[in-house]
């Protein structure tokens, strides 16, 4: 989000990127991925007029294996990497998903309590209706280019660092 985009901007301009840092960036990142993800899931499944996403219905399980799967396994490939002397920082692919993957959960972190607060109120109108449809269109857009570039990003980043595990060209 906005406060990784500043923090990362002054760490460059300050010259104050270091190697300790490219390792845990992209663990808050994975940690703050962690504790909106599974809540949404949770909440997604609860029942009730507000069961489900937008256009998608509870949020499938296999998105969080996909997306949960892939840190796992990127967390993992970076650790052995450094153990052979190589910092994989995150890269275009990663900060793009990471990215969306934010802008997903900050759309559903929208979403749910506006159309909580608009079924409690009554607001259901005309108006509403195209102001919630612009939100709940954002949900699983969002979504579907977090998931693209979540696998974009581990092919990415196997076939960057390739020569890690020994391939070379």
């Amino acid at each position: 989000g906005p406060p990784d985009l500043l923090d990362g901007y002054i760490a460059r301009r300050d010259d104050l990127v270091t190697d300790l840092g490219k390792l845990l960036d992209p663990i808050a990142d994975k940690l703050l991925l962690m504790v909106t993800l599974i809540p949404i899931y949770l909440i997604s499944h609860r029942g009730g007029p507000l069961d489900g996403l937008p256009w998608i219905g509870p949020l499938p399980l296999w998105v969080l294996f996909v997306i949960f799967g892939r840190e796992l396994f990127i967390t993992i490939f970076r650790a052995y990497a450094a153990r052979q002397g190589v910092v994989i920082a995150a890269g275009w692919s990663g900060k793009r998903k990471a990215m969306f993957q934010m802008f997903f959960t900050g759309a559903v972190l929208l979403w749910y309590p506006l159309v909580d607060v608009g079924l409690e109120k009554g607001w259901e109108n005309w108006l509403w209706d195209l102001g919630w449809m612009g939100i709940q269109a954002w949900v699983p857009v969002m979504l579907g280019f977090a998931l693209l570039l979540t696998v974009y990003s581990l092919i990415d980043y196997l076939w960057s660092y390739r020569v890690v595990v020994g391939i070379r060209d």
